[in-house]
């Protein structure tokens, strides 16, 4: 007597994203370059044979995988990310089996854009004119001026000082 077991279709694949920290949230630095990695990549599926090959996709054109080991990829950026465009990217990670009928699993990953200091303060207007009596009290208010500074944290922070080397016009 012969038996022959044949597998059946009745497990998804399992995906494995490999982070520094072991967590869905990702975080990059603006200015990478195209082609930067953003994580590891695996999938499994239990199943046997033809049941048992999986293959992936990633749902965000920022980003792609690039096919390592059998089931093992890259995850990679297309372009160059811009944190003052886009803090954080929302990937969908797609694995399929090609098993009948086909089975699948997915996964969100978060990919935050770290910042850089990339951009200068620009004041509200060019030029400030200001005109005041002498003999004003100590610490009198004498104009207000404003910048804005795109960049996030520290690096966002403006300081005003004043120069003893202004103009006189």
């Amino acid at each position: 007597v012969i038996i022959d077991v044949v597998d059946t279709n009745d497990n998804p694949p399992s995906i494995l994203v490999e982070t520094a920290d072991g967590s869905d949230e990702i975080t990059i630095e603006e200015n990478s370059k195209t082609g930067s990695f953003v994580a590891l990549l695996s999938a499994e599926d239990l199943d046997a044979g033809i049941n048992g090959q999986v293959d992936c996709d990633v749902e965000n054109p920022n980003f792609s995988l690039v096919h390592l080991t059998e089931n093992t990829y890259k995850i990679l950026t297309n372009t160059v990310m811009d944190r003052e465009e886009q803090d954080s990217h929302f990937l969908l990670i797609q694995c399929y089996d090609h098993g009948n009928p086909m089975m699948s699993s997915s996964r969100n990953i978060t990919v935050r854009v770290g910042d850089v200091n990339d951009h200068v303060p620009v004041f509200e207007h060019q030029q400030y004119n200001v005109s005041m009596y002498e003999n004003n009290e100590r610490n009198a208010l004498v104009v207000t001026v404003k910048a804005i500074e795109l960049d996030a944290s520290i690096a966002g922070k403006v300081t005003y000082m004043l120069s003893e080397q202004a103009q006189e016009q």
